[in-house]
């Protein structure tokens, strides 16, 4: 599932078809969940959809979701596996339902925060269970109800100690009672409780580029700390920084490894060296005879084995997998970057070396074999050997974007743009209007060049840029933001951004802009 309206489904997780006309015309589809023999879809501009079929799909939107930031997006919708769905999306909004038809508001205490997933404890029929849902700025909310109840009752907070990071996936796990949120700024976190209230940070965790800080709880102003390490710009190099006085100091480098902090004289007091969100994530509290080197954790900026970029990547799902008593955990992420995990509540993660995808992978899912599949932007698709630490390689799907043409299409729905049939919303189910009336604008582009390279941005997507070679298409520009309304570039060859999200939450009106001659910087250093 993904941009454009498209879905595609496969038995065998090589073999793709895709699901044409689902009528939810352009929009972006963020979901989708299968209970009680049927399929459900939800995305962009309130819109849901169900089949029990995979072939007649029913359309329509959801009243709750109407008139919250003129039709919000739905991102997540979960079955409970007895009779209870529960959708979630744009401006806090929540529905539940047991028949698809009626929706009832719950209020699960996220304000206008957005809701990104929802998922629950509950693995078979009978008996009380959790909801937990996620979403921005950090918030995490729980509801603990019973089975074929509606999830309306008191939702209570789950501490996760971070406000400015967006929590963009949820996954748990029955036979490790484990709970593992994920998402910007490469954060995880996790709880070892079916019913969590406090959220764990693992230490250094896919952290990318950090700015270092030297705590101390007394004076060190006459201690010279050398940092060494590889910045984000992959640069091997030192940064000094005079000691803290009963207080903290901080590098002006952000960096990517740390490899050596050396302290010029002696150290009196206990010193630790780490980040904002974890003190002694470099070096533990620890003091100094003479002139000499700290005892590094060996958790470095990137979270030790883990290489999550030179930038602050997301994060976008986590999947789990269970055999043989073991639970094994995959990390899908930012510029085709996959990791791997087990146990319970795990705090060290292997990269994949390799997964055929340089670009955003959304979604990681197995079967019943252990044969994992992620999925991501320009219709990437890598599925697996059936490893519990895979060798990734392409499979075959129809590229995304690319319909049958209109005379080979027997299905009622959209024909370039123009209804085929009539599209209708069944009776009672309680939706405001057809699919016929959604806003849905249309997909334009803004093209311009980069030097000799061509560039292009389809509107609210990513910025991509074309290198001459006909064997490979264009490709997203590394580290620039990843959605935008239009982009161009100056004389002095600064590319720049008209509408962006930078910082995780998209604004139609942020210009955002590169480097001189620098496309791939767009954070300042």
């Amino acid at each position: 599932m993904g941009e454009g309206g498209e879905a595609a489904y496969s038995i065998d997780g090589t073999t793709w078809t895709i699901l044409d006309d689902i009528g939810m015309g352009t929009s972006v589809i963020r979901d989708c969940a299968y209970g009680n023999g049927t399929w459900v879809l939800v995305g962009d501009h309130a819109q849901i959809a169900k089949s029990t079929n995979l072939s007649g799909w029913e359309v329509g939107t959801i009243n709750a979701f109407v008139g919250t930031r003129s039709r919000a997006t739905i991102y997540a919708v979960e079955y409970d596996g007895s009779s209870v769905w529960v959708l979630a999306g744009q401006g806090g909004v929540m529905v539940t339902s047991t028949d698809l038809e009626t929706f009832t508001t719950a209020a699960p205490d996220f304000g206008v925060s957005d809701i990104y997933d929802v998922q629950h404890t509950q693995q078979a029929f009978g008996g009380s269970y959790c909801w937990v849902a996620c979403g921005a700025d950090g918030k995490m909310r729980r509801s603990i109800v019973s089975a074929g109840v509606l999830a309306t009752t008191t939702w209570g907070v789950v501490s996760t100690g971070i406000d400015d990071t967006d929590l963009w996936t949820l996954e748990y796990d029955n036979s490790t009672t484990t709970w593992i949120a994920a998402g910007e700024r490469a954060r995880l976190l996790t709880a070892g409780t079916a019913v969590p209230t406090n959220m764990t940070l693992q230490k250094s965790s896919f952290l990318a580029g950090r700015n270092v800080t030297i705590y101390s709880g007394g004076n060190l102003t006459s201690v010279s700390f050398t940092i060494s390490g590889t910045t984000t710009r992959n640069e091997v190099t030192t940064e000094s920084l005079t000691g803290p006085n009963n207080s903290t100091v901080t590098s002006i480098k952000r960096w990517r490894e740390v490899t050596q902090v050396a302290a010029s004289t002696a150290v009196p007091s206990n010193v630790e060296v780490g980040y904002t969100e974890d003190r002694d994530a470099v070096a533990q509290a620890q003091t100094l005879g003479a002139a000499g080197n700290l005892v590094l954790n060996g958790a470095d900026a990137s979270g030790g084995t883990v290489d999550w970029g030179p930038v602050d990547e997301t994060i976008w799902d986590v999947a789990a997998y269970n055999t043989g008593g073991t639970t094994y955990w995959m990390a899908a992420g930012d510029n085709g970057k996959l990791a791997t995990a087990s146990g319970s509540t795990p705090s060290a993660w292997t990269q994949v070396a390799s997964t055929t995808a340089s670009q955003a992978l959304y979604a990681v899912i197995n079967n019943a074999s252990g044969t994992w599949v992620a999925g991501g932007d320009n219709g990437a698709l890598v599925p697996p050997r059936p490893r519990l630490v895979p060798l990734w390689s392409a499979c075959a799907l129809p590229p995304f974007g690319k319909r049958p043409p209109a005379g080979q299409r027997t299905r009622q729905g959209v024909r370039g743009g123009v209804p085929s049939g009539p599209i209708r919303a069944p009776r009672g189910w309680g939706w405001s209007d057809p699919a016929d009336a959604t806003e849905i604008y249309p997909r334009t582009w803004s093209l311009t060049k980069w030097g000799q390279y061509g560039i292009a941005n389809p509107r609210y997507g990513q910025i991509r840029e074309w290198r001459l070679d006909e064997d490979v298409t264009a490709q997203v520009v590394s580290g620039s933001p990843r959605r935008v309304n239009a982009v161009m570039v100056t004389a002095e060859n600064i590319m720049v951004a008209l509408g962006s999200d930078q910082d995780g939450t998209f604004d139609p009106m942020l210009v955002s802009w590169s480097d001189v001659a620098d496309n791939t910087t767009w954070i300042p250093q």
